[in-house]
């Protein structure tokens, strides 16, 4: 017998196992679960069991290793655990960045305390620039992408022939778009900025699950790039999420 059972003498929902309860619970998305909980107290008791949350990190994170699906010392509760993995701030930073050259004479890591993650890329000077950032198993959905990101110096006039991109692998979405040369004279020296594509990714349901890669290249090899920092880039689902109407990736 599970923890949740229990006997019932009432109608309705009420008179439903709480072990069908759960297991309808996880089958919906955990917005439409805590307005159930807003709506009936029972199903409230419920999302304030961890065996609820147990269940659904299972079902909606199957792709995760187990230990990154147990409770951190610091979270004590899979409700914890199932909120940092739907909402993650980022997923690529700059301690996880695939980057061509980086050899401390064209890119380095530098650590930098503005940084959520205590470190960021450096481009030093180069004149091909290749970075990437990979998300694996990402969801159907509409997802804005966005770079974190600075110039420091007087180098914006090189890195006019810069472009961002991203593309689902082995799959069917792909765009690139190169900033204007006003976006980059508009930016404040060693000022860090966040360049959001303009068109939102749209990942359908055939190229669920697939990884997602968004890169920086440059346009034309001829001319050498210096001076930017890049910090970490995101992709944020717009419409879900736990206790929001965003996610990330």
């Amino acid at each position: 017998m599970t923890p949740f059972s229990r006997p019932s003498a009432n109608c309705g929902l009420d008179n439903c196992p709480n072990e069908i309860l759960v297991k309808i619970l996880v089958l919906i998305s955990p917005h439409d679960t805590f307005q159930a909980a807003l709506a009936y107290r029972r199903i409230a008791e419920l999302t304030r069991t961890d065996w609820l949350w147990q269940l659904k990190l299972l079902k909606d994170f199957p792709f995760k290793p187990s230990d990154n699906t147990q409770p951190s010392e610091k979270e004590k509760t899979y409700l914890s655990t199932y909120i940092r993995l739907s909402s993650p701030k980022v997923s690529f930073a700059g301690d996880k960045a695939n980057v061509a050259e980086l050899n401390d004479e064209n890119w380095s890591r530098i650590p930098d305390e503005s940084s959520p993650f205590g470190q960021v890329i450096r481009l030093k000077w180069v004149c091909w620039m290749a970075v990437d950032g990979e998300f694996r198993n990402v969801r159907a959905g509409q997802y804005e992408v966005v770079w974190r990101l600075k110039v420091v110096g007087r180098t914006h006039p090189t890195l006019f022939r810069t472009c961002f991109s991203y593309e689902v692998v082995k799959g069917n979405v792909f765009l690139e778009e190169q900033p204007g040369e006003d976006f980059w004279i508009g930016l404040k020296s060693d000022e860090w900025t966040e360049f959001k594509i303009s068109q939102r990714m749209v990942v359908t349901d055939t190229d669920a699950g697939k990884t997602v890669k968004c890169h920086v290249r440059d346009v034309d090899s001829n001319y050498a790039k210096n001076g930017l920092w890049l910090d970490w880039v995101k992709m944020e689902r717009v419409g879900w999420g736990v206790g929001d109407d965003k996610a990330f990736y």
